[in-house]
């Protein structure tokens, strides 16, 4: 679920994947995107992305940091992707989950008019 000013995410790494090394790619592949967008269209957002540190001046997409849930079982991680589909409804950007665009809620209940594509959840990798 993308949010105005955060994300909900929610991962499955195979057993070999380091999950600080895959939303490390994400954050890098992502913003490199997002700031290629923002500055072909010269948006005023990229003014308040910008930061300054250790004396150098450029725009931040993500913040250092993420806050993570490990889920134990298959419940708990469907409780996550609940919580996740919720959260626009909770900020009072929509009245139900199925009306926000930027979620997966469409897509896990096999409606049309999908805006965000997601990866099959295959049981026992």
């Amino acid at each position: 679920v993308i949010m105005p000013e955060h994300l909900h995410m929610v991962l499955i790494p195979q057993p070999d994947d380091h999950l600080g090394e895959l939303i490390g790619a994400i954050k890098r592949i992502s913003s490199g995107r997002i700031l290629a967008s923002l500055q072909e269209s010269s948006s005023p957002l990229l003014a308040k992305l910008t930061v300054i540190r250790n004396g150098r001046t450029y725009p931040v997409v993500w913040q250092r940091r993420c806050y993570d849930h490990n889920c134990r079982t298959e419940k708990s991680m469907w409780a996550k992707v609940d919580y996740c589909h919720k959260n626009p409804v909770r900020r009072g950007l929509v009245a139900s989950e199925g009306r926000y665009r930027w979620s997966s809620f469409r897509w896990y209940h096999g409606l049309t008019g999908i805006a965000l594509d997601m990866d099959e959840y295959v049981r026992d990798r």
